[in-house]
């Protein structure tokens, strides 16, 4: 595998720098408008796809409006992946007394708008909980029919070498 040679990835944008700064301004352009981008010129532990398809990976995990994100703690299983029907915006979750809700606020917290809707977390997280075991149920069952057959392989070729140990011991 081969890696890259770059130059330009971090640029000075003129509308973000600080007049009698020297190092303010810079921020990470897309590889498009690099100065300098050759790719597979020396030795790398990771191929150039591995390496944006990583980039795209992190970039999809930010916690940001427009990323899915990556999945927060707590009981809620949809958390950070669930998005509104409506708007498209992501929706958060909220606890209260041992209950979880999830809740599309974006425009109620950047415009000062209407919460767009909100949805009963118990009841949605159920819900999807059993079709994911629907869906999975035969993909189980393949499964566990696959380890009793490799099971019984087993067996059987541990009774042949005891037999064949037998018979030289007594052989």
């Amino acid at each position: 595998m081969q890696v890259m040679a770059a130059y330009g990835r971090r640029q000075i944008d003129p509308c973000k720098q600080q007049a009698g700064r020297r190092n303010t301004g810079r921020v990470v352009v897309q590889p498009d408008n690099w100065y300098v981008l050759i790719p597979d010129c020396y030795p790398a532990y990771i191929s150039w796809e591995q390496y944006q398809w990583n980039l795209a990976r992190l970039k999809s995990n930010q916690a940001r409006a427009k990323e899915l994100g990556a999945v927060r703690h707590g009981p809620a299983i949809l958390s950070g992946l669930l998005t509104c029907g409506r708007c498209g915006c992501r929706m958060v979750v909220q606890y209260t007394r041992g209950r979880h809700r999830y809740i599309c606020c974006r425009h109620a917290v950047d415009y000062g708008g209407e919460k767009c809707q909100q949805l009963s977390g118990g009841a949605l997280d159920e819900f999807v909980s059993e079709q994911v075991l629907r869906a999975l149920e035969p993909a189980a069952l393949e499964l566990s029919l696959a380890a009793a057959s490799h099971l019984e392989q087993e067996r059987h070729e541990l009774n042949q070498l005891w037999q064949q140990r037998l018979e030289r011991a007594y052989g």
